[in-house]
């Protein structure tokens, strides 16, 4: 960690006795570490891209996780610096939802995700629609990674066949990046048993089906998986034409995360090979003419 962002992480955790440091994970713009203060633990997030996250954007980040910590669902941020660069949360105690248990459909997840569409809209706006994170990232790309490069016609077609679906949900908080390490069973505490979400910085305004989506390609849902849970949320058995958004989701979801590992693989020296797996196993999945075991219409 360059000296002046330990000065600012220093100057924003409660306390003065001396910090315990650990480096958690280095993402796309964001470092994460574990701190020990005076016997208490924090997770503190320091935004590393300054210059490629704008200031609203990091206040959308900030003002999301404090309704979500007062609905239960989200660790309490403590401080932050007045630009948002640094986040100190309260550190939650809690186990990751397990791969097994994430590919089944489950009501506490449903309820959830109903959690988080409800929570009341910030003052500062941030609108993502599945379009928005294509061009985002094909402008960040420039279509330079091969696999990108190749479906990117197929990415037009599907957003095209979406727009001419029923139309979209009114707007609500999204957290976009639904996966089953995202996800803890608290323990201890005032809610055990309880689940939160951490890992907030993808957040934005979407339609809800967008983080089904998410949820049901990170983590590789079946069909009967994904309606289940589909249904779960809606509380009653989903129409074709529900289903039918569901899957055009997952297939952009699926083309985004490509996109993500494409522009990832390029700003990191080491990788590993868990990315160029998963960049593999998308590929596949997006080529095929049944998608993940949804039928996909032939114009996709």
């Amino acid at each position: 960690m360059p000296p002046s962002d330990l000065e600012r992480l220093l100057g924003h955790v409660p306390g003065a006795g001396d910090i315990e440091l650990e480096r958690l994970s280095s993402g796309m713009g964001r470092d994460t570490y574990r701190v020990c203060r005076d016997g208490v633990r924090y997770a503190v997030k320091v935004r590393t891209d300054t210059a490629g996250a704008q200031l609203p954007q990091r206040r959308f980040e900030s003002e999301v996780i404090e309704r979500a910590a007062a609905a239960g669902i989200s660790a309490r941020l403590v401080a932050a610096d007045a630009d948002c660069t640094v986040l100190v949360l309260e550190w939650l105690e809690g186990v990751a939802m397990s791969e097994s248990s994430a590919k089944l459909p489950d009501a506490r997840l449903a309820a959830l995700l109903r959690d988080i569409h409800a929570l009341p809209l910030p003052s500062v706006r941030r609108v993502m629609s599945a379009r928005d994170w294509v061009q985002h990232y094909d402008h960040a790309l420039d279509c330079a990674a091969r696999g990108v490069r190749e479906l990117a016609g197929r990415a037009q077609d599907a957003l095209r066949r979406l727009d001419k679906m029923q139309a979209a949900p009114n707007l609500c908080i999204c957290h976009s990046d639904l996966h089953r390490l995202n996800v803890l069973t608290l323990e201890g505490g005032p809610r055990p048993g309880a689940l939160a979400l951490i890992d907030w910085e993808y957040s934005h305004l979407s339609e809800p089906f967008w983080d089904l989506a998410g949820w049901s390609a990170n983590n590789d849902l079946e069909v009967p998986a994904r309606h289940a849970l589909l249904d779960l949320y809606l509380g009653r058995a989903a129409s074709d034409a529900e289903r039918d958004r569901l899957a055009a989701l997952c297939w952009l979801y699926d083309y985004v995360c490509l996109q993500w590992i494409g522009l990832y693989v390029t700003r990191q020296p080491e990788p590993g090979a868990s990315f160029g797996a998963r960049a593999a196993l998308l590929e596949s999945r997006l080529k095929t003419p049944v998608y993940g075991t949804i039928a996909v219409p032939s114009d996709i």
